[in-house]
């Protein structure tokens, strides 16, 4: 079990998982950012096993944008995303794809110390239980004590104590 190096985990834009108080799933996104949960940066190859088995699962629901991100500092700072659709085409493309395999999906504030802000949220949530047991027990690593439905904005200081 080896670590995420410092210089790995600060360059690199990581998607990382987990569960909230319901049992649901998110996947974040750190833009080489964020500093990653101490469960997660613990260990980087149940960290890249879970990117491999999300990036490869199947697509079981539709994707909604959050009404939240629509009035974001995102948004406000950066118009171009909802008014040109090849950036938004391009800009939505992962976090649709992660909330069409059930998962809640937070993105990166950039221009906001510390903060992540959800960005699309599945039509019908993915709870763990429906997931193979070895896969179950590496997301149950790093738990929210909310709800993900509930909670648009996450600061990072948060998810580090997961």
């Amino acid at each position: 079990m080896a670590e995420i190096p410092y210089d790995e985990e600060t360059t690199r834009d990581w998607s990382w998982y987990a569960v909230d108080d319901a049992g649901h799933v998110a996947e974040f996104s750190t833009g080489g950012f964020r500093f990653l949960p101490a469960s997660v940066r613990s260990d980087w190859e149940c960290a890249e096993e879970l990117i491999a088995y999300f990036d490869g699962a199947p697509v079981t629901t539709g994707a909604v944008i959050r009404p939240e991100f629509l009035v974001s500092e995102i948004i406000l700072g950066d118009p171009a995303i909802l008014k040109d659709q090849k950036r938004r085409e391009w800009y939505f493309r992962s976090f649709t794809a992660a909330a069409s395999r059930g998962l809640f999906a937070y993105d990166t504030l950039l221009k906001q110390e510390g903060d992540y802000f959800g960005v699309t949220i599945p039509e019908r949530p993915l709870h763990v239980s429906m997931l193979p047991e070895e896969v179950q027990k590496q997301l149950l690593c790093t738990r929210a004590t909310f709800s993900f439905r509930e909670t648009p904005r996450i600061s990072e200081a948060v998810t580090l104590t997961w």
